[in-house]
C-alpha cells in the first residue's frame, strides 16, 4: 500500500519556460560551465537572444544613469550623451567579443565569434538585472539607510 502512495504523490513538473534556448540563456548564471559547454558542442545558443539581452543591458545602462534617484546618481541627466553609453555597453561587448575570439582562433580555431558573443551577452543577465532593480530601489531606498556601503 505504501508504495502506491509513493507514485500517487510524485510531484509534478512544472516548466515555467518552455523555450529550450530562453531557458539556457537564463541558467547560464546557475550553471555556467554546463550551459557554455552546450553552446559551444551543441550550438544551442541563439545570436538573436544574445542581441535582445545586449540591448537591455544598453538600456539598463541608460536608465541607471539618466532615471536613478538623485541620491544615487553619479551623473547630471541634462549632459547626458547616449554616444558614451553606447561605447560603454555595446561597443565594449564587441570589443569584448572580438578579442576573445582573435585568442580562440590562436589556440587552433577553437571558438568562434558567435559562441564567443553569445556567451559574454548571456554572462551580463545579472549586471542588466541588478542595473533595473538598483534603478527602481534608487527611489525608494534613502542614503542615510546604507551606512554599510
Amino acid at each position: 500500500m505504501e508504495g502506491k502512495n509513493r507514485n500517487i504523490k510524485k510531484k509534478k513538473k512544472i516548466v515555467l519556460i518552455n523555450n529550450e534556448k530562453l531557458k539556457l540563456a537564463l541558467g547560464s548564471s546557475v550553471h555556467p560551465f554546463r550551459n557554455f559547454e552546450e553552446i559551444r558542442y551543441k550550438n544551442k545558443g541563439s545570436v538573436p537572444l544574445a542581441l535582445l539581452f545586449l540591448l537591455l543591458f544598453y538600456i539598463a545602462e541608460m536608465l541607471n544613469q539618466t532615471a536613478s534617484g538623485f541620491l544615487f546618481s553619479t551623473s547630471d541627466p541634462r549632459t547626458y550623451n547616449t554616444f558614451y553609453t553606447i561605447l560603454s555597453t555595446i561597443g565594449l561587448v564587441t570589443l569584448w567579443s572580438v578579442a576573445n575570439w582573435l585568442i580562440a582562433s590562436l589556440n587552433s580555431g577553437k571558438g568562434k565569434f558567435s559562441q564567443v558573443f553569445i556567451v559574454s551577452c548571456y554572462c551580463m543577465i545579472p549586471l542588466t538585472i541588478f542595473k533595473f532593480v538598483r534603478v527602481v530601489l534608487s527611489h525608494i531606498l534613502s542614503l542615510a539607510g546604507l551606512d554599510i556601503m
